[in-house]
């Protein structure tokens, strides 16, 4: 039997080309699910903070006062009161922010 070298080099060119696309492939559909699963995280850790947030504030009776009296008239507020509903919505404001931030642009 007498063997032709070129096609032989070319069914292997032709196999590794192949072995190419599949790994190609593969690692896109690994990526993908990847990305899914950091951004199911990242929303559950959000929820997680927004739900710590309002546990916070009806588990505590002094910041529950201080925002229903903020909410019925913010003049009525402390400065000491205004301090800590202010640092309080700024946290808020940060998780919004990162979550603004995480969410993807279309392209």
């Amino acid at each position: 039997m007498n063997l032709n070298w070129d096609a032989v080099g070319a069914i292997a060119e032709l196999v590794s080309g192949i072995g190419v696309i599949a790994t190609l492939m593969y690692l896109a559909l690994q990526i993908r699910q990847n990305t899914k699963s950091v951004r199911e995280t990242n929303l559950r850790s959000q929820t997680d903070r927004a739900i710590g947030h309002s546990r916070f504030v009806v588990s505590t009776p002094e910041m529950m006062n201080i925002f229903r009296r903020g909410c019925a008239n913010l003049d009525e507020l402390t400065p000491d009161e205004r301090w800590k509903v202010g640092t309080f919505l700024f946290s808020m404001v940060q998780g919004w922010q990162e979550e603004f931030h995480l969410q993807p642009f279309p392209i």
